[in-house]
């Protein structure tokens, strides 16, 4: 059902949203406003944030993401079309160049509705020329439901506290705005969801947090994730108390007035919490300061300021806000610990409203107040029930804040604070009991407690007064709220009785101690006295015996707690009958006279003790009627609730299949309106096209004429500016860039001689492997002509020598002469002198042309730095060219790419036959970070190319023509 309603109403903002949605351009920074009383206060963190986001990732405000969007009247935009030239299509259609520039006329401003810090960082950080953002373009008409959507988007903003949450929270709560209300519940993050519903549960807490809505400062403070503890202590009298107290503190501080309430921000609060203006000059000193000078109430005028530094003066204690609430509660969570060990509750009870009706008057005197002066040492001092009851309540707290860390409920973990000890204190646990009863409180528990084994110590000696201020600084700021550090409580926890809390006593000085922030802080809990017969502002006057007759006044009267049966009722009496005997024994006229009147207080006395007690039974009965008022109230309240639920769950069905309906049928209509739109939309995208080529060349003429504009204003600009930095920095900048020209020529210079230096030596290279390789062929040459010549010497002898076998033996002389002849023959020089046959002829011309085509030359050239460098060759066997693989695949290893001269990308197996293919017999080495084909380098391999195939086809004609050129040689020997 909730999904069905989301998606219908999801589905009417979508539509309203297209209906007033005029589309987005190109803004300036100037134009842009925003209302304070609809954002969030300007925080400085935020925009240095965002600034330092802009110098990392630069300013992007044509991102979709970082679109703002602004609210705009439809006599507004035509203006800003007109001065613009733009027409409202224009601002729907998507440009290739971006977004249309929007130029407003002079001093019109835009409402925004979201973006306020990226605008603000943006015009600290940007400069004149690019101060611009796209701003989506919505109409001023729009419902108030699609502007709050609109308003409260945090996609590129800070996050929302746990305080603003709330406050949208309540907000949309009292103005029955369910949506809005339950998209701000979806926010919450955790367990926050169910510690809130946990609060809003409780309508007198929820009153007081809601009574802080107008002071919108506060809520900075606001911690959800603590409520949980908050509403588990059971101390709801005392958080309301505070809370009010809280509110009763600002509220004075502007009289109550709740349109300045609503300006009071963060910064003000942050500068004022946790300050004891009255008290400590320094703090006095810092506020005047900061007050006066407008860094906080900054919102405020002069005058304004001046009155509220009047009435900061007059806070009494320390200044709360909630951070200090929030952090003051754990402290109260500490000492309510310790006072649940007194008394059991229900699920329906609050403790110290329980621990009140757990009084029972025991060991009480009726128009007295006992009051605990040191551990066990007390004195008697007037007072009605209700100043029993009150006196007593606040005595044991006061016991538990000092034995606070004695007897704690659970063992805690060590922190930096003083947290409760592992193991609890029986003694005290005793002492507790004791001074309960002795107020007058029963329970079961305290029985259980009594049984813990007393104390035998010697009483503790009376000591001076706590130290409220002291000279310096005193305790910090940050050390002024939440559980104390563990050495201001070992300083302050044995001052911790009821006539040092209350002493009235009005002091000044420099600083203040840690006893006064927490006197501070058991006043925003507790508050003052409420003791009627009040003679001081503590409300503890000295007590005026009733009879100057007693030579043991009652007021003086003190017991030890210690004593085994000791009752102060009997000692009272004790010494009544004492007195009452001396009078018989001496009884004269003026004695007589003297106890009439005795006689005549003591009845007075006693009736006012019965008119006490018939007001304390009165103050019961009513009290039980309000308790029963209130039950009843509250069943029927819970039956009304039950029956608004199932009136609720009702409504909500028929409006769910209501909803559903119009759904299928605004399905429907959207769908119609569709086919038409699209219709219209080709119509109108035509008739656009049409218009748009009417309107270009003027809007590019109007642009032109705009950009000459901002040119020469920039250029003015600049002028100025390097007439403000002067001749010495114009200097200073000249000596640079000449020092930069010749080093930079220096550099060139060199890189030329270098590459003049790597070009001599390759072609020396070259130049001595020809000469080699022409050597070498020479030699081939040669050998292989004295081999043919050796072979066709050998075979003409052995045919002479067949032949002379056959014929006559030659005479002995024609011997002689024939190892001379051979001797001659093989002496002479190694070219043939005669013409062999012409098989040899044609043998020896075959194996000098097939002796160059087994070998071939490869070349390397690697790129560094963009100019490309010769390696030595490679000398490659045809038959074999697995060795310009293994290179290929080496360099591959080493991040470097192989290509041809076309710089093609060759794999390690075809670089051999596409080099040997192309006829360049070059391979072109390119590192992964020089891996950037521009056309720089297209053109200096198109070179390489060229070059390459050139030599290829004069190194081709030179073998050729030695091919020839030795054959010719030879056939003319033979």
């Amino acid at each position: 059902m909730r999904q069905a309603q989301a998606q219908v109403e999801d589905l009417r903002l979508e539509i309203e949203r297209r209906h007033t949605y005029q589309g987005t351009a190109r803004i300036g920074l100037e134009v842009l406003h925003f209302r304070q009383d609809q954002h969030r206060r300007l925080d400085r963190k935020n925009v240095e944030f965002l600034k330092g986001c802009f110098r990392k990732y630069g300013c992007r405000p044509l991102e979709v993401g970082n679109c703002i969007r602004a609210r705009i009247d439809r006599e507004s935009l035509d203006d800003a079309l007109r001065e613009s030239g733009l027409t409202a299509r224009d601002l729907l259609s998507n440009q290739t160049e971006g977004y249309p520039e929007l130029v407003f006329p002079s001093g019109q401003q835009l409402e925004c509705l979201n973006g306020q810090h990226r605008i603000q960082a943006a015009r600290e950080f940007l400069s004149p020329k690019d101060k611009w953002w796209a701003v989506e373009l919505y109409l001023a008409d729009a419902n108030r439901e699609l502007k709050t959507c609109l308003i409260e988007e945090y996609s590129n903003e800070e996050k929302p506290s746990d305080g603003e949450i709330y406050c949208k929270i309540r907000h949309y709560h009292f103005q029955r705005n369910h949506s809005l209300e339950m998209r701000w519940w979806a926010r919450l993050r955790g367990n926050r969801a169910k510690n809130l519903n946990t609060l809003l549960r409780h309508s007198d807490l929820t009153n007081a947090f809601d009574a802080l809505l107008d002071i919108r400062g506060l809520w900075d403070g606001m911690m959800i994730t603590t409520l949980h503890k908050m509403m588990a202590m059971k101390c709801d009298e005392e958080i309301m108390h505070y809370l009010e107290y809280i509110k009763e503190v600002w509220s004075g501080l502007l009289q109550g007035d709740k349109a300045a309430l609503r300006k009071v921000d963060q910064a003000t609060v942050k500068a004022l919490e946790l300050r004891a203006p009255q008290t400590s000059t320094l703090d006095a000193a810092s506020l005047r300061s900061q007050i006066l000078g407008g860094q906080v109430f900054s919102a405020f005028s002069d005058h304004e300021r001046q009155d509220i530094w009047e009435r900061v003066q007059l806070v009494e204690g320390v200044i709360p806000s909630l951070f200090t609430f929030f952090k003051d509660i754990l402290y109260l969570h500490e000492c309510a610990a310790c006072m649940r060990r007194l008394l059991s509750l229900t699920p329906q009870e609050t403790l110290f409203s329980t621990l009140e009706r757990r009084f029972t008057g025991v060991n009480q005197r009726d128009g007295f107040v006992i009051e605990q002066v040191t551990e066990d040492s007390f004195i008697y001092k007037p007072g009605c029930l209700a100043d029993q009851v009150d006196l007593g309540v606040r005595q044991l707290v006061a016991y538990a804040m000092h034995h606070l860390y004695n007897m704690p409920q659970e063992s805690k973990k060590d922190d930096r604070v003083m947290k409760s000890t592992v193991n609890v204190d029986k003694t005290v646990l005793r002492r507790f009991a004791d001074l309960a009863e002795r107020l007058g409180f029963e329970s079961p528990e305290i029985t259980n407690l009594k049984q813990y084994p007393n104390s035998t110590t010697v009483r503790d000696p009376e000591q001076s007064g706590p130290l409220l201020v002291t000279p310096g600084p005193g305790l910090a700021r940050d050390h002024r709220c939440g559980p104390p550090r563990a050495r201001d409580f070992e300083e302050d926890h044995r001052s911790i009785f009821i006539r040092y809390l209350h002493d009235g006593q009005e002091v000044r000085g420099e600083g203040v101690t840690s006893f006064f922030v927490l006197r501070s802080r058991y006043f925003a809990f507790f508050g003052k006295l409420r003791i009627a017969n009040r003679g001081t502002s503590t409300g503890l006057p000295a007590f005026s015996p009733e009879s100057g007759q007693s030579s043991q006044p009652e007021d003086e009267i003190r017991g030890s707690t210690n004593e085994p049966g000791h009752n102060i009722s009997q000692d009272l009496g004790r010494n009544r009958d004492h007195v009452t005997d001396m009078e018989v024994d001496v009884e004269s006229e003026e004695q007589r006279l003297e106890r009439l009147e005795w006689e005549r207080l003591e009845r007075e006395r006693r009736e006012r003790l019965e008119r006490l007690e018939r007001e304390r039974l009165e103050q019961e009965r009513l009290e039980r009627e309000r308790l029963e008022r209130e039950r009843l109230e509250q069943e029927r309240l819970e039956q009304e609730r039950l029956e608004r639920e199932v009136l609720e769950q009702k409504r909500l069905e028929k409006e769910r299949l209501e909803q559903e309906r119009l759904g299928q049928l605004e399905r429907e209509r959207l769908k119609r309106e569709g086919l038409e739109q699209q219709r219209l939309e080709q119509e109108r995208l035509e008739r656009e096209r049409l218009e748009r080529e009417m309107l270009e060349r003027k809007r590019l003429e109007r642009r032109r004429l705009e950009r000459e504009r901002l040119e020469q204003q920039r250029l003015e600009q600049e002028r100025l500016e390097r007439e403000r930095l002067g001749r010495l920095e114009r200097e200073i900048l000249e000596q640079q860039r000449l020092e930069k020209e010749r080093l930079e020529q220096q550099r060139l210079e060199q890189e030329r001689l270098e590459q003049e230096r790597l070009e001599r030596e390759r072609l020396e290279r070259e130049v001595l492997e020809r000469k080699r390789l022409e050597q070498q062929i020479l030699e081939e040459d040669r050998l292989e002509q004295e081999r043919l010549e050796r072979e066709r010497l050998e075979q003409e002898s052995n045919e002479e020598h067949s032949t002379d076998t056959e014929q006559v033996p030659p005479p002995k002389n024609q011997e002689r002469e024939e190892p001379a002849k051979e001797t001659k023959v093989h002496t002479q020089d190694p070219q043939p002198a005669l013409q062999p046959s012409k098989s040899v002829a044609t043998n020896s011309a075959a194996a000098s042309s097939s002796r160059p085509t087994n070998t071939v030359r490869i070349d390397f050239k690697v790129r560094e730095r963009g100019i490309w460098k010769d390696i030595p060759p490679l000398i490659v066997n045809l038959s074999d060219p697995s060795e310009v693989e293994y290179i290929a695949i080496k360099n591959l290893r080493k991040g470097i790419r192989t290509f041809d001269t076309n710089l093609r990308m060759l794999a390690p197996n075809e670089c051999f036959e596409a080099v040997t293919g192309n006829g360049t017999n070059t391979m072109l080495l390119i590192p992964q970070e020089e891996l950037v084909i521009d056309d720089e380098m297209l053109n200096s391999a198109a070179e390489i190319h060229a070059k390459a195939v050139s030599q290829g086809l004069k190194r081709v004609a030179i073998d050729d023509i030695s091919r020839f050129h030795h054959s010719r040689k030879r056939l003319a020997v033979d």
